[in-house]
């Protein structure tokens, strides 16, 4: 008997200083039953589902990438690049609770959140964000998911 499957795949690069970057890529190969198979929704359920899993694997490689760990041109020398990140002093860093929500908000509207984050203030990790800056994310994440 032929098993369907389903393969997804997603990658994402982060532009560092230098002209260095971050990269991690993903691919999921999912095997569907008799009856999803024949059932359209139950589909493109399995392969969002797929997707969100990429995506949260993608950006937790990103995070455990440090710039010490990735040496891009122009780092040769074996110096560590500069951080992509430097919080001003007596800004609070994010909650946990906030960095939880921004995942999981982000998860379920399909956001590549390295890329957002990255985008927007210049980090790679939700943990990276201030308080004011997390709280920000969130509401512009949900006011995105309204729209949709």
């Amino acid at each position: 008997m032929n098993v369907p499957k389903i393969t997804v795949g997603l990658q994402q690069k982060i532009g560092q200083p230098n002209f260095g970057s971050l990269g991690a890529s993903c691919v999921v190969e999912v095997q569907l039953d008799q009856f999803e198979s024949e059932d359209g929704e139950a589909i493109e359920q399995r392969v969002r589902q797929a997707f969100a899993r990429c995506r949260r694997s993608i950006d937790d490689e990103l995070r455990t990438l440090s710039p010490a760990t990735a040496k891009g041109p122009g780092c040769d020398n074996g110096e560590t690049p500069p951080s992509p990140v430097s919080r001003p002093r007596g800004h609070r860093p994010a909650t946990d609770k906030q960095i939880r929500a921004i995942q999981k908000i982000a998860g379920k509207q399909g956001i590549m959140l390295a890329s957002e984050l990255q985008a927007r203030f210049h980090v790679t990790s939700p943990d990276q964000l201030s308080i004011s800056q997390a709280s920000a994310l969130i509401d512009a994440l949900k006011e995105t998911g309204a729209a949709v």
